[in-house]
């Protein structure tokens, strides 16, 4: 979410924190691909911010993959609950 931070939620974050947080969907899909990598579909909500990633990138393939494969993902508790009924609004839309 960071990495969506616009110019004046940059400048309240500075005035708050002295300087903002800096990331960028890169650094979050490489954390949260390594997180894939160590323990695959351990968390539905990471496949869907891999996917929401991928689509702010502009990579609407890789995007509708990780949503693809996030609905296959069982829905454990109510964290999952949420995200599974975002994966398929977007999947709608897809």
């Amino acid at each position: 979410e960071v990495a969506s931070i616009g110019w004046a939620a940059g400048k309240v974050a500075a005035a708050l924190f002295a300087t903002p947080p800096k990331a960028s969907y890169d650094d979050a899909l490489e954390h949260l691909l390594r997180a894939e990598q160590i323990q695959p579909g351990f968390y539905k909500k990471n496949q869907l911010l891999i996917a929401k990633a991928y689509a702010a990138k502009g990579d609407k393939g890789k995007a509708k993959e990780w949503l693809l494969s996030a609905r296959d993902v069982p829905v454990a508790n109510a964290d999952d609950e949420e995200a599974d009924a975002e994966v398929r609004r977007l999947l709608d839309k897809a």
